[in-house]
């Protein structure tokens, strides 16, 4: 974790700037060819409208390795997962769990058969 504080103001702004709707991982490839992935913005849940690209093409024309593509690939879904809609719920649990005072403890105090009633 950063020693940075959560600051839940700049969070909230920069979700809502954010391009709404479905956000996916994607770039399987089943010959596993190329290396490429990418968080794409899917507005009818199925086409991909834009995307960013997490990885390319290698410089050198070869292929990256399987544990950097696994690495890219779990990248990509954890941004698709944390889209806008999804931290702005977050937020806004959170503001409201602050807000609640908290709940007192229920402490029940038992009289143990052997050393009778604590002190």
């Amino acid at each position: 974790m950063s020693d940075k504080p959560l600051d839940l103001d700049e969070l909230e702004r920069l979700a809502k700037a954010a391009t709404p709707g479905q956000w996916q991982a994607s770039g399987d490839d089943p010959d596993g060819v190329a290396d490429d992935v990418r968080v794409c913005f899917v507005r009818d849940g199925v086409h991909c409208e834009w995307c960013i690209a997490i990885a390319g093409q290698t410089f050198d024309g070869e292929h990256w390795d399987e544990a950097t593509l696994k690495r890219w690939h779990g990248d990509a879904a954890y941004i698709a997962a944390a889209n806008p809609a999804t931290v702005l719920a977050l937020i806004q649990r959170l503001r409201e769990a602050e807000a609640k005072p908290p709940t007192p403890a229920i402490v029940r105090y038992y009289e143990c058969p052997i050393c009778g009633p604590g002190d």
